[in-house]
């Protein structure tokens, strides 16, 4: 077999890395649109936690936030590539027993009203079923993730702490993962099968079901965005606090700050 029946195509894939990347010398700019072409209808809509594959994760996670996420900048994830998002840092106490995350400040979400713990103790007792659970997912595909979590606690606006059954230092990477977004605790659970409302730097613009095309927009150049400063084009910086944990810093272009 010539390897000269092979240059067209490598010439093709060469001209789209060339172009389809801007260069380190190009001003980013902010606005604009973001149209997601979809390869399949979304019968979750953009309710990432009642989604089983990865068809809703694609158009809803700009417009969401995790506690902690792994660097998308990183080719391999691991417990060393998890920066903050929600979480500005994080910390294991009580011989992994106990998982304390500590929350950006100032952070809204897309209708207005701030962000908290009260969230995220929300999210996970909803995803863990828990007895006092606020809300019920129609469809559940990642409840026994949390079956080590004996409890979710909310002593302040900014701290949640996790308290686990038995030592799991692997659930951090499960919170980190695209499958594991905070939900509103003001919004009814079932919204997100039609609409979007996340602390992510794109808000839904418009979408209708059956179709697969999805419009975001960026947040209005005199808004803050959700999380300070992330951005539609991520670029993570980890950096160490001084007992040794993760402390996610996140910085970049694309969305205005």
């Amino acid at each position: 077999m010539r390897i000269t029946r092979f240059l067209p195509a490598i010439g093709l894939v060469l001209l789209v890395l060339l172009t389809g990347f801007p260069s380190s010398g190009q001003t980013p700019k902010s606005g604009g649109w973001l149209t997601l072409r979809l390869r399949e209808d979304l019968p979750q809509g953009f309710a990432i936690n009642e989604s089983p594959t990865i068809s809703t994760m694609w158009p809803a996670m700009p417009c969401l936030s995790n506690l902690v996420l792994f660097d998308p900048l990183k080719p391999v994830h691991s417990v060393d590539t998890i920066v903050g998002e929600l979480a500005e840092r994080w910390s294991w106490q009580d011989s992994f027993h106990k998982l304390v995350f500590f929350l950006r400040s100032n952070v809204k979400w897309h209708d207005g009203k701030p962000f908290s713990s009260k969230d995220v103790k929300y999210t996970f007792d909803t995803l863990r079923e828990a007895p006092d659970a606020p809300a019920k997912l129609r469809l559940n595909p990642r409840r026994e993730w949390y079956a080590n979590v004996e409890a979710v606690d909310a002593p302040d606006p900014q701290t949640v702490v996790f308290r686990l059954k038995r030592p799991q230092p692997s659930f951090l990477l499960m919170v980190a993962s695209g499958f594991t977004p905070i939900y509103a605790a003001h919004v009814p659970v079932a919204s997100y099968r039609t609409g979007c409302v996340g602390t992510g730097p794109f808000k839904v613009k418009d979408w209708r079901k059956g179709e697969r095309r999805v419009r975001e927009e960026p947040r209005l150049l005199r808004e803050r965005t959700a999380v300070p400063g992330r951005s539609a084009i991520p670029d993570h910086r980890r950096a160490r606090d001084g007992d040794g944990s993760a402390a996610g810093r996140a910085s970049g272009c694309g969305v205005p700050g």
